[in-house]
Formats: C-alpha cells, structure tokens, sequence
C-alpha cells in the first residue's frame, strides 16, 4: 500500500519509472526525479546493497521500493521495504534508530541549538540539521509491522529538488523533518546577496 501511495507522488512531481533496476541509469537519470519498485530476488540483492536501512538482506525481504532526486543543490531519497518477517522489521528499525541517533548525537558536539532538531517515537526517528546555507534530514518510520520506510536528504538551498522533497511529504500526508529545526535553508539568490553585501562592506572599508 505504501508503495503505491508513493508512486503516486512520484508520478504526480513527474518522476520517471524504471521498468528494470541499473544502478548506473539511476544515477544517470536521477537529475529528473526517478522510482523504481520491485520484488525480484535478483533485484532486491542489488538494492539491499545500497539501501540505507540497517540489516537490509534479500533472503529477509520481500519487496523494496525507491525513488528521489538529486542535482548540484542536494538530493533526497525514498528507501521502502518490507520484510518477511515481522522479528527483521523491528531489528532492521532499532539499528537504524540507533545509528540515526549518533549520528544525531555527534552533531550536537559542534551544532547550534537553532540548527540542530529531533523528534521520535516507537514507531519513527526524525532528524534535521540546517547551518548557514546548507541542511540534512533523515526520517525513519515503521509503516506497518513488516515495512519501513527511511527518507534522506541533503540541501545546499531551498530550490528544485528541496521544493520536491517538502511536496513529497506533502502527498504521503506526513510532516517533513524540515519543521524540526528553526534554521531554515536559503534561496542561492539570497546567499549571493550575502556575500555581495560583504564584499561591498570590505570595499568600503578599505577605501
């Protein structure tokens, strides 16, 4: 069900669907938004390898679903899958928490309050961390007691693939990780006006 919903928001952002998994055309056509879902064997080896979820192994699952975007400004990406069994799901979902949360735990060496958000609970774990310009988010969740779904992304403004990323959330009806932090990315056209503003100001004060 989950897969299908989210087809459906791929297909309405315009994302093109792979009729069969290679890695090398995902990347290749990625720029343009693309999905792919599939519950070969063969093709769920070469898929596990690559997904983001923790203990992640063909044997143990039945079907995995992808999708996202990606261009010089950031990327995001949908991983869904769904196991076999439901003791996998949860031990695939713990360890995922767990590495999301050092994860989370190493930003807060260095991190501002205002840059730095998460939120969780027994069945998700979200974090988001947006700097100067530039942010990360992760978002993991059990959609039932067999499927998880895990959704990353990284932005350098709040343009294209950014825009998609916050409508993606907006089509499955979830809240999106962004609205964790107060911080937010900013357009290119108001960081370059930040570093023109600076570049006047070190002019003027060397005339």
């Amino acid at each position: 069900g989950s897969s299908k919903k989210y087809e459906k928001a791929f297909k309405d952002l315009g994302y093109e669907e792979m009729e069969e998994f290679d890695e090398d055309d995902f990347e290749d056509d990625i720029e343009d938004g693309i999905f792919y879902t599939t519950k070969d064997e063969k093709e769920l080896k070469k898929l596990c390898k690559i997904c983001p979820i923790e203990n992640a192994k063909a044997k143990n699952v039945s079907s995995i679903s992808i999708g996202g975007r990606e261009d010089d400004d950031g990327y995001y990406s949908v991983f869904t899958i769904t196991f076999k069994s439901k003791a996998d799901a949860e031990k695939a979902f713990e360890k995922s928490v767990d590495a999301l949360d050092e994860s989370y735990e190493n930003y807060k060496d260095w991190a501002s309050k205002k840059e730095l958000g998460q939120d969780d609970g027994d069945d998700f774990y979200s974090m988001a961390y947006v700097g100067s310009y530039s942010g990360s988010f992760s978002d993991i969740f059990m959609v039932d007691s067999k499927t998880i779904t895990y959704i990353d992304g990284y932005f350098n403004y709040s343009e294209d693939v950014y825009d998609d990323y916050v409508a993606f959330y907006e089509a499955i009806e979830r809240d999106c990780p962004t609205e964790l932090v107060k911080n937010e990315i900013r357009s290119k056209k108001e960081h370059n006006k930040e570093l023109n503003d600076v570049a006047e100001a070190i002019d003027a004060a060397q005339r």
